[in-house]
């Protein structure tokens, strides 16, 4: 996978814990991130990026604690 616009991309297990990252082998430097991340809030591109991770977010704890709970039960 490749980074974009200079942005790690960080590999988590199953528990959420990091075990890899992927840097940017550009030029971008975090100022520029920075820039690109100020410019996506104040189009509202920043807004619907994250309701969609946040969405994401309680979807994959659902299925998360779903799956735990049979584990446990068995």
């Amino acid at each position: 996978m490749r980074s974009k616009k200079g942005i790690d991309i960080v590999y988590l297990d199953r528990m959420g814990k990091p075990f890899a990252r992927t840097y940017s082998c550009g030029q971008e430097n975090s100022a520029t991130v920075q820039r690109y991340q100020a410019r996506a809030y104040d189009d509202g591109k920043g807004i619907f990026l994250m309701s969609s991770m946040i969405g994401a977010k309680i979807r994959n704890q659902a299925y998360f604690f779903k799956e735990f709970g049979k584990k446990q039960r068995q």
